[in-house]
């Protein structure tokens, strides 16, 4: 019996952290189908026979749920269509301003950059590279908070069905 409550717990352990396999999930299926199960397994228990209660959702919910989903990928896909045009375009207008303010800067007609000219020109260019890019992985963190809170407000208006 010890050896049961120590391979279920490991079992229980690997599932909790979702590294448990099929076979491992049919044994704590199996597991907990029995009636003598200790007390400390109790909520496992419960769990694991909700779990293999079959409900069927209607199918009206099921489309739409299906529709729900697919209309949120295809915005997704279209969103991040159009952030990765707009980064192009705008690294574009960003290389392009900067090679037009080189070629106009009076450091450069002359013949040769000093290294302090060299360095202070690169450090410009270093700083608008990282204000853009900084700007870039903002814009990606607001679309993945916006994903989530999207994706959770989904799954619980499912859930709330």
């Amino acid at each position: 019996m010890k050896q049961d409550i120590n391979t279920i717990s490991n079992l229980l352990s690997k599932y909790y952290n979702g590294l448990s396999s099929e076979n491992d999930e049919k044994a704590l299926r199996k597991y907990f189908r029995r009636k003598d199960i200790p007390e400390e397994f109790d909520a496992d228990r419960r769990l694991f026979v909700a779990l293999d209660k079959s409900t069927n959702a209607p199918g009206w919910l099921k489309e739409n749920i299906c529709r729900n989903i697919d209309s949120k990928t295809a915005a997704a896909k279209n969103h991040r269509h159009w952030f990765i045009s707009l980064t192009a375009a705008a690294t574009f207008a960003i290389a392009l301003t900067a090679g037009f303010s080189l070629l106009r800067s009076p450091a450069h007609s002359k013949s040769e950059m000093s290294p302090e000219e060299i360095r202070q020109t690169t450090a410009m260019a270093l700083n608008k590279l990282a204000s853009t890019v900084k700007k870039g992985c903002n814009a990606v963190e607001t679309a993945e908070t916006k994903t989530i809170q999207t994706t959770r407000k989904t799954l619980d208006s499912i859930n709330s069905i």
